[in-house]
């Protein structure tokens, strides 16, 4: 038995794990209740250190109860129990007395890749639901500390509040949250790295030991469901502001950067004076809190807005696509269905990468995927010229990443293109890089072709390997 106390949401989660060593087992084997130990949840919640027969517990439960123990506030704890088994013979009655009167939340293999591996692999996987920003009051006087706007929208109407915000507290917001609270921004925390306006912000923060950053910068846009604003926090000149489900859209340059000079103190490599009385104007986007608004008119007002704000540094037209609904829903069917990740942010899977939880093979990056949907259209001679402005222009893209879009096709194809990157590389001569004389330039030129003919003609099998067949049996005949 396994244990986490998570203080920011008062939970202390209860887990057990019964899955299986081996791929096969781990995704077809399904647990037997018996093989599921009564768990003792509620003599360990109690502090007891043996079971009812007298036996002592195992050192991780007493440290759990030593853990436990060690809480001040134990008493506004919930407690939460996970199980991780495939429980398919297994009803939730059984489970429940298993639980001593606990209702279990049960992983089987397939939740577990998708609620558990995938979320580690881009980043995603530290959700907070409340954010809480220390404000410096000093210098400002209480009712100019905040701006509160009401603003009526052709959806509904949202509230903007307007504050700044030591620049440490972002810093270490983005450094935690990462992609996770990056969901609507068009570009992902690791794609941040690359671009000069972090330079400029870098440099503002280190050369300057005066608050000019506050002058010199555009700021950070934030959504929120709920925001609330306390001065009242035991702290002279100090106040917090808390925020609900928070996603910021713009200014994500900004808190990158600002994360790395964190990071840098955390490293032992900057002096953690660097942020001292430095502020970066926060803007806080709350939507209505009586549920007016619709899911589907909150993401496209969403939409809107980042599309609108982001305009400090350049974004092109494959970054404006990559939060299109076709393009969440193709990355998830390609995971669901294939266990490959479709790379819809660049650098989204960077620390899945870096970790080597995965690897390079797995990926499928945006433009290469674009250009195979193009050569499915018949059309391979635009699949390989075309530029990536030109492919990912919403025009463009709708044409052939729609609701219409075979992903199944899409990864036949990837799987027919990955053969034939490997066979140029086996056919390659000394004198001859891409064997013209053999197979003309099948290999140099017209790998899309090739991939718009065999998948055209023998996407109905559905079978990758009589598509691979195919291809060579029409490479032997140029």
């Amino acid at each position: 038995m396994l244990y986490f106390i998570d203080q920011e949401s008062k939970t202390t989660y209860i887990i057990q794990s019964k899955f299986r060593t081996n791929e096969n087992n781990f995704e077809g084997k399904p647990i037997d209740i018996n093989e599921l130990a009564n768990m003792d949840i509620d003599r360990v919640l109690e502090g007891e250190l043996c079971d009812d027969n007298d036996n002592s517990y195992n050192g991780k439960i007493k440290q759990l109860i030593r853990e436990i123990g060690k809480v001040s506030d134990i008493g506004k704890y919930k407690e939460k129990v996970i199980i991780l088994a495939n429980s398919q013979n297994c009803n939730q009655r059984a489970f429940k007395k298993l639980c001593n009167g606990f209702s279990p939340i049960v992983y089987d293999f397939d939740k577990v890749y998708k609620r558990l591996v995938f979320p580690v692999i881009n980043g995603t996987y530290y959700n907070s639901s409340e954010l809480a920003i220390s404000l410096n009051l000093m210098n400002k006087s209480s009712s100019g500390a905040k701006i509160s706007y009401e603003v009526k929208t052709e959806f509904d109407s949202c509230n903007i509040t307007v504050v700044f915000v030591p620049t440490i507290e972002i810093g270490i917001i983005l450094s935690k949250y990462k992609n996770s609270i990056l969901k609507f921004n068009p570009r992902c925390y690791l794609e941040l790295n690359v671009n000069k306006v972090n330079a400029e912000i870098l440099n503002t923060i280190k050369s300057k030991k005066t608050n000019e950053f506050a002058l010199f910068n555009n700021g950070i846009t934030m959504l929120s469901d709920s925001t609330s604003f306390n001065e009242r926090i035991g702290q002279k000149d100090k106040a917090q502001i808390c925020i609900s489900n928070p996603q910021i859209i713009n200014g994500g340059q900004t808190a990158h950067t600002l994360s790395k000079i964190y990071q840098e103190i955390l490293d032992g490599n900057e002096d953690d004076n660097i942020f001292h009385e430095k502020e970066v104007l926060l803007k806080i986007i709350t939507f209505n809190d009586e549920g007016n608004l619709s899911e589907n008119k909150k993401l496209k007002l969403i939409e809107d807005i980042s599309k609108a704000t982001n305009q400090q540094s350049e974004v092109d037209e494959a970054d404006r696509r990559s939060n299109d609904e076709i393009q969440l829903l193709l990355q998830k069917n390609i995971f669901d269905d294939y266990g490959l990740y479709y790379e819809r942010k660049k650098g989204e899977f960077s620390d899945g990468l870096h970790s080597k939880y995965i690897a390079r093979k797995q990926l499928i990056q945006r433009e290469r995927l674009i250009r195979l949907a193009v050569a499915l259209s018949q059309d391979p001679v635009n699949a390989r010229r075309s530029g990536s402005k030109v492919l990912f222009a919403e025009s463009s893209f709708k044409k052939y990443i729609n609701s219409n879009t075979d992903h199944h096709a899409l990864i036949y194809a990837t799987k027919l293109h990955d053969h034939l990157e490997t066979l140029e590389k086996k056919i390659s001569k000394p004198d001859d890089k891409y064997n013209v004389v053999e197979f003309g330039q099948a290999f140099r030129y017209g790998k899309y072709s090739v991939v718009s003919v065999v998948c055209n003609n023998s996407m109905k099998t559905k079978n990758i390997t009589e598509c691979i067949k195919i291809s060579n049996q029409m490479l032997i005949k140029q």
